[in-house]
């Protein structure tokens, strides 16, 4: 072996300026390439423990709720606080959430619990609360009807629907299965007949265009200055385009289903016309536009004796 004098290895470094930059890039290349190793070293670790947590997380999930969780006595459902705005019972509420006492508190099901609850046709929203350890508590806001209607069903026979303002159909509550004033109450609501009842579906509101129409009459009647001076009783729809409202004791009152607040508006001012002529309304036909057919009655009918008003409103929440 030939060995160079120290002068020549000295030379050699001189002649060669990139050598010790040529050394500090392999360091660095080797550093990295130990970074990406150890880092797939991780990312393979991290893979292989989250397969193993899935194959082992439903068995686990089972013995930890099923066998523990689940089973414990101090989670069982004691206490069921309901509370409503309406009519409905708490029994009937209770059927139809599907909750009974013993249930465990953890193992009920709260989004499927308030889908029970709402496709309920007279339960317009609903909300569950599980309080650990051992409470449910719901609360109910029901709709309010506005309107009741009857149609002639299979073999001649009449049914009775009910209609809130959106024209959701709902059936009666009878006596006895709910709030009884309440109930009373909804006996009284003004009577629609002439309606097509193969439209009229339980929880669903009606497409039917003149039912609709009578709907918005009788909640515009309601924030008009008619209300407290007479009543609209029932409404006809068997003409087909115009509504016939029976109003008071005996008048007759046709309207058009379109610019409704406008008709009565016109009706009001001839109803005090007629009031300070002491004369009364037999027929009024408010659907002919600017001629306006107008019958008096010959002779003033009796007055309608006074009776309480009845009709549903908002109660404030009760608990049943």
């Amino acid at each position: 072996m030939i060995k160079l004098p120290l002068s020549s290895l000295n030379r050699r470094r001189r002649s060669d300026p990139f050598r010790d930059r040529r050394l500090d890039v392999r360091v660095h290349i080797d550093a990295r390439s130990h970074a990406r190793r150890c880092w797939y070293f991780r990312f393979a670790g991290v893979a292989a423990l989250l397969i193993v947590g899935s194959i082992l997380a439903r068995p686990l999930r089972s013995v930890l709720l099923d066998g523990w969780i689940y089973r414990m006595p101090a989670l069982a459902l004691k206490s069921l606080p309901i509370s409503t705005d309406g009519v409905l019972s708490r029994a009937e509420i209770e059927q139809t959430a599907g909750v009974r006492f013993g249930q465990n508190v953890l193992a009920l099901d709260l989004p499927l619990l308030q889908e029970r609850l709402t496709r309920h046709p007279r339960i317009q929203s609903a909300a569950v609360e599980r309080i650990l350890p051992d409470t449910l508590r719901i609360e109910v806001r029901e709709r309010i009807p506005i309107a009741r209607v009857v149609v002639l069903a299979i073999q001649g026979f009449r049914v009775s629907y009910l209609l809130d303002d959106q024209a959701v159909v709902m059936l009666p509550i009878e006596k006895g299965r709910g709030n009884a004033e309440a109930i009373d109450a909804e006996a009284t609501l003004p009577v629609i007949t002439g309606a097509n009842p193969s439209d009229l579906v339980l929880g669903h509101a009606t497409a039917q265009a003149d039912l609709n129409a009578a709907l918005r009459l009788l909640s515009a009647f309601e924030r008009s200055d008619l209300v407290g001076v007479t009543e609209i009783g029932s409404i006809d729809l068997s003409i087909r385009g115009v509504l016939r409202a029976s109003a008071g004791p005996s008048s007759l009152i046709t309207f058009h289903p379109d610019h409704i607040p406008g008709q009565l508006i016109d009706w009001q001012r001839i109803w005090n016309e007629g009031t300070a002529s002491g004369r009364a309304i037999a027929t009024l036909d408010l659907a002919a536009g600017l001629n306006i057919p107008l019958r008096w009655h010959e002779t003033p009918p009796p007055p309608s004796p006074e009776k309480k008003s009845l009709k549903p409103k908002r109660n404030r929440r009760n608990h049943v």
